[in-house]
């Protein structure tokens, strides 16, 4: 928003303001690697995180909850880091963003099937819920209208996990895996 308006040549503030996270809760779907690399650079923020597993993770210090709802309803940023499949497709549906609210966000880094895209479509549409970020799409490579035209969406295409620098990492690790194999 504010890089539009300075690109724009405005430098008042026009009242519109970026939320913070410092201070809010973030919760995160799956514990996993990506959800505990997560947690540990949204604690930086001095986030309050609580999670969703099958079962609680040990040694992690987050509030566990044991349903996708409840989570939902306690915090003001929902991530899914969990894997696709029948069990968790549209496991992001009406309901959970309903409960995320209207000053919650959601974020998919997860697999499009997690999330229902026509119910995100709705939600962003019609302000059940504050905003949302998505770097996986049910639909991908195809964006559907209501959501490409959502003013509240940041959507990447299925990108997050893209860098230069992990890149090299990978040639990196498959070049060693190689090596190990042959010796």
């Amino acid at each position: 928003h504010f890089n539009n308006l300075a690109k724009a040549g405005t430098w008042d503030d026009d009242g519109n303001s970026t939320p913070m996270v410092s201070g809010k809760k973030l919760g995160i779907v799956v514990l996993g690697a990506i959800g505990k690399t997560l947690a540990k650079r949204a604690g930086a923020f001095d986030m309050t995180i609580g999670y969703r597993n099958r079962k609680p993770a040990k040694d992690v210090p987050y509030q566990y909850f044991d349903s996708v709802a409840a989570l939902a309803d306690w915090c003001d940023y929902l991530v899914t880091c969990t894997p696709g499949g029948a069990e968790t497709n549209h496991m992001v549906n009406a309901d959970i963003l309903k409960r995320i609210g209207p000053t919650g966000y959601y974020i998919n880094v997860a697999r499009g099937s997690v999330a229902d895209a026509k119910a995100i479509a709705a939600a962003l549409n019609a302000g059940t819920i504050a905003g949302a970020g998505l770097d996986v799409l049910e639909t991908e490579p195809d964006v559907p209208e209501d959501i490409r035209t959502a003013p509240n969406l940041l959507l990447t295409p299925h990108a997050a996990g893209r860098s230069h620098e992990l890149e090299g990492r990978r040639v990196d690790l498959i070049r060693t895996n190689i090596e190990n194999v042959l010796t």
